[in-house]
């Protein structure tokens, strides 16, 4: 089955190209009549069902399986299903015991009772006979087949000699006369029979006061068949109880089935179909009640959507025509889905659609009938933009406070609405005007309102007497707003904010410049203070020699000698004074 439910998944995807709404989240595949006895060689049927939990679906698979030694399958039948393809016609195999089927449909539909095949079997041999939904798988109408499947429910049917069913012992008397409704594949109990001493009765009884929970009104339809409950109050002086179910408004009951004030029957088919309850206590038997019981399974029939100016028009609200008819209940109102939009209930087949920019969005129609059963439609719709207008010339800058406003040109189709909108660069909307193009298709306007300083954009649309519009156009061009300029040389201009910072500069710049000029001369100083120090050491080391000389060897010198050292030693202290002299001056001027 792992194959077929990719085959499933395959036809909802082609069947969901248009979405409806959101995904669902549960749907059930059930078997009906859920239980049965039947005798030898009997043929009896059973239907394949979805409980769509009012979701819109658009296809399901089952692997059915029977015992093949007790039943065995005659034929299937697919009349009436909501199901029109069938990617994989039913098929069945009475030897191994199965039926399989994927069906789909190209409209979404939508019910609780919505009707899938027909298993016509035949009663082959005594036992009993469990039909299980195996390996199913139910997808919505939402482009991508998801499968909603929460549950199967089978049947249990039985083949005996006879189809003649026991009866159910009677039930004791209890405090509460109400059962619990049957489990499926479950026989109808019978009521709970009250045992009481009547009191003397004055009159013939009214006709009783029915109450159906399942079904709470008798002037509305249901979409669900299943076992119900009905219940009646009964007087003191009641005796006996009579009731039926069939399709004739008026029947009259006339058995005595003893005394109840609540009773579980079997469900009715599909149409209206009148349960009536009779009342007797001694004076005899009182008016029938009839109570309608209207049933409605199916989904109203498929249909089309029309459009006299087709699904791709530049008309912003085309007229929809659609007519959808159910053969029971008749068709009670259509929810209708535009794109993305939430859905809106609308209650007869011809609809304008409110106006629509342009881009391609999906419309859902789904028809719903008085029972709540669905069926969808779907088509795209394309709107066609008309001819944008052009932005032929816009104010570029601005001064902060400056009167002028932003001045905003263009062209356009003649004599048609233009909508231009300045916002800032972040998107936010700070003006907006509607101004309208001469016969030549020029128009022109300004924005006045008061802008602080920032960047701004400008767009335009045009919009022509239907309500149409034009794709939104925007220049590439950017409105800057600053402020008055302060200092101004030639094409350069600062303002306030630009004049602080270039103040802020010079202050910087100037207190960096100044302690440069100071850190570079404390170190030329520092060079200057080390060379002199250097030199006079030198000299002085000079000096200290020539004298050592002199006086060691003053005793052994000639005059000449002497005479020599000592010049020297003159000549080496004249430099030194000359020296010292000129760096004290040279580091006093700073150099």
């Amino acid at each position: 089955m792992k194959k077929l439910h990719g085959a499933l998944i395959l036809t909802a995807v082609m069947f969901s190209v248009f979405v409806l709404c959101g995904s669902a989240s549960a749907a059930t595949l059930f078997a009906t009549p859920q239980s049965g006895t039947h005798a030898l060689q009997e043929t009896f049927s059973v239907d394949v069902k979805i409980n769509s939990q009012g979701d819109s679906i658009n296809a399901a698979q089952a692997h059915v399986t029977f015992p093949a030694t007790i039943l065995a399958v005659k034929s299937i039948d697919i009349s009436g299903s909501v199901f029109g393809f069938w990617p994989e016609e039913p098929s069945f195999s009475n030897e191994n015991g199965t039926v399989d089927f994927i069906g789909g449909t190209v409209n979404g539909v939508s019910g609780a009772s919505l009707h899938v095949v027909t298993i016509v079997f035949n009663a082959k041999s005594v036992g009993e006979a469990p039909i299980s939904l195996d390996d199913g798988a139910i997808t919505i109408d939402d482009g991508t087949g998801t499968n909603v499947l929460t549950g199967a429910i089978g049947a249990n049917h039985r083949v005996s000699v006879s189809a003649v069913v026991p009866p159910a012992p009677e039930q004791e008397t209890a405090p509460s006369t109400e059962q619990a409704l049957p489990l499926p594949g479950e026989p109808i109990p019978p009521p709970v029979i009250i045992e009481r001493t009547p009191e003397p009765a004055q009159e013939l009884p009214v006709a009783p006061n029915v109450s159906v929970p399942l079904y709470p009104s008798p002037d509305n339809w249901y979409n669900i068949a299943t076992p119900f409950r009905a219940t009646w109050a009964l007087p003191l002086d009641i005796t006996d109880v009579s009731t039926a179910v069939n399709i004739n408004p008026n029947f009259t009951p006339q058995r005595s089935e003893r005394l109840f004030d609540n009773k579980i029957f079997d469900s009715v088919p599909e149409g209206v179909s009148y349960l009536h309850v009779r009342l007797r206590n001694a004076m005899g038997w009182g008016p029938t009640a009839h109570y309608r019981l209207a049933i409605d399974t199916a989904p109203p029939a498929p249909f089309i959507i029309e459009s006299a100016s087709g699904f791709q028009t530049d008309d912003p609200a085309p007229v929809f025509q659609f007519e959808a008819s159910d053969a029971l209940s008749g068709i009670s109102h259509y929810l209708v889905k535009i794109g993305d939009a939430e859905a809106f209930e609308w209650k007869n087949g011809k609809l304008q659609l409110p106006l629509q920019a342009p881009g391609t969005r999906k419309v859902s129609v789904r028809a719903v009938d008085h029972a709540g059963n669905g069926t969808s439609a779907n088509v795209e719709l394309t709107t066609i933009p008309i001819a944008s207008p052009a932005i032929t010339f816009v104010t570029e800058k601005m001064f902060f406070g400056a009167e002028d406003g932003i001045t905003v040109k263009g062209t356009a189709l003649p004599n048609i609405d233009v909508r231009a909108l300045l916002a800032r660069a972040t998107g936010e909307v700070m003006a907006e005007q509607i101004v309208r193009a001469d016969s030549n298709g020029n128009w022109g306007l300004v924005f006045s309102e008061p802008l602080g300083i920032g960047t701004y954009a400008v767009s335009a649309q045009s919009r022509d007497a239907r309500g149409a519009l034009s794709l939104v156009v925007r220049p590439d061009a950017v409105i800057t707003v600053k402020s008055q300029p302060i200092i101004k040389l030639g094409a350069l201009e600062i303002g306030a904010g630009g004049s602080a910072i270039v103040l802020l500069i010079i202050l910087v710049g100037g207190f960096g410049a100044g302690y440069w000029y100071f850190r570079e001369r404390q170190r030329i100083l520092h060079i200057d203070v080390a060379m002199t120090g250097r030199d006079q050491s030198h000299l002085y080391t000079l000096m200290n020699d020539d004298l050592e000389k002199l006086t060691k060897n003053f005793d052994v010198m000639n005059e000449a000698e002497k005479k020599f050292i000592l010049d020297r030693v003159k000549e080496n202290a004249q430099k030194m004074k000359k020296y010292i002299l000129e760096e004290i001056k040279n580091i006093g001027n700073g150099r």
